[in-house]
């Protein structure tokens, strides 16, 4: 039998009605991934890898998620764990560069509070003229 052939299955015998017999196939075995699926794999591993960066990994996981949803579209009964895996690592760094995203914005806005310079200025110290330590002896010793 040559390889490329498709196996001879032998016919399904039920005593149902044809508008209720099972389908031949109902899930069709694939050997290939689509460029899709590869490109969500590739683009949910940076955006895992790189998610302390502040915007090109939340681009990535953006990309790998619509390339999942693309590659599901083209064929939905493509069941390859290539699309799953890159689904997987896409939404994992997608959340993650989310929330590094949000501390990076966080950070910045505290480094720009504190380099701020003070609006008010401060009443000048009050001066004083005397001498305390004469001030202190004196009103203990001359009453």
């Amino acid at each position: 039998m040559n390889p490329q052939q498709e196996p001879e299955y032998p016919p399904v015998q039920t005593d149902l009605p044809p508008e209720q017999q099972p389908l031949k196939h109902t899930v069709v075995p694939y050997t290939h991934s689509s460029g899709y699926a590869i490109a969500s794999l590739v683009l949910g591993i940076l955006s895992s890898a790189l998610a302390c960066l502040p915007i090109l990994p939340t681009l990535c996981g953006l990309l790998g998620i619509l390339f999942v949803v693309k590659a599901r579209k083209r064929d939905p009964l493509f069941q390859n764990g290539v699309v799953t895996a890159g689904l997987i690592l896409s939404i994992c760094g997608f959340i993650f560069s989310l929330l590094c995203l949000a501390y990076w914005i966080w950070y910045v806005w505290i480094f720009l509070q504190a380099a701020e310079p003070h609006r008010e200025i401060p009443p000048p110290m009050p001066k004083y003229h005397g001498k305390p330590a004469i001030l202190l002896w004196s009103s203990l010793f001359f009453r």
